[in-house]
This record gives structure tokens, C-alpha cells and sequence, in this order.
């Protein structure tokens, strides 16, 4: 059973990488409108730390509304509904205008929550369809 400290970790590098996608995806627009729009490294590095800090504080979610008290303990919020639920909504997500670190920092946070129920699936114990 992964540890919460694992789970962090993970939350830490899925942000990382969101964080990185985020920008350039955020970037490649810009250029749509200014070919010569700069790539800031400045912002770059915001957009990764911001990933980085959502994505470790939402990898534990799941494990923050069911505590690991034992390896039963996985029910709804860890189940591949719940997973489902997050892919709907960063899905409906990406198609909204909201600005666009936001947009990064709740995206890091649903792929962490992804991340931390796809361990948690490929322990012995795995993780239930709806709940237990």
C-alpha cells in the first residue's frame, strides 16, 4: 500500500509535468495571435511551482476523506468513479475560459488525484468500481 509520502511525490512530478504543458500550451496561443511572443522563464517556472504545490496538496486527497487505517479502507474516493468524476471535470475544465494558472493549478490537482487512485489500483488490494 502506498504511503501518503509516495503519493506526494508522485502529486509533486504529475504537477511538474502539468505545470510545463500548461505554459507551453499557454504559450503556443500566444503565438497564434504574435509569432514573436517571447517565451518567459520567469512564468515558466511560476506555472511549475504552482503545479508542483497543487499536485502534492491533491495527491492526498483521497487518503485525507478515507484515512488509511487499513488496506480496506479504499471506498468512493478511491474508486474508478471518482476517477471518472475527475477526468469528466477537467475534461469540462479545459473547454472553459478560466485564467489560465488557475486553469494549470486545478488541472495539476485532478491528474495528482488520478495519479494517487492508479497506485492505489495497482496494489493487491486495487480499487473498487463504485465502492466497497
Amino acid at each position: 500500500m502506498p504511503c501518503c509520502k509516495e503519493h506526494e511525490r508522485t502529486g509533486v512530478a504529475v504537477g511538474i509535468g502539468v505545470g510545463i504543458l500548461s505554459y507551453f500550451n499557454k504559450w503556443s496561443q500566444e503565438r497564434q495571435s504574435n509569432i514573436q511572443a517571447p517565451c518567459r522563464i520567469g512564468e515558466l517556472f511560476l506555472y511549475v511551482l504552482v503545479g508542483a504545490v497543487a499536485g502534492k496538496m491533491a495527491a492526498i486527497v483521497p487518503d485525507v476523506l478515507e484515512p488509511a487505517t487499513s488496506p480496506h479502507h479504499r471506498n468512493i474516493c478511491h474508486s474508478v468513479t471518482a476517477g471518472a468524476a475527475i477526468v469528466y471535470g477537467m475534461y469540462e475544465l479545459g473547454k472553459t475560459n478560466v485564467y489560465p494558472l488557475a486553469k494549470a493549478a486545478l488541472m495539476s490537482a485532478g491528474a495528482s488525484c488520478l495519479a494517487h487512485i492508479g497506485e492505489d489500483a495497482g496494489t493487491e488490494m486495487g480499487v473498487p468500481w463504485l465502492c466497497r
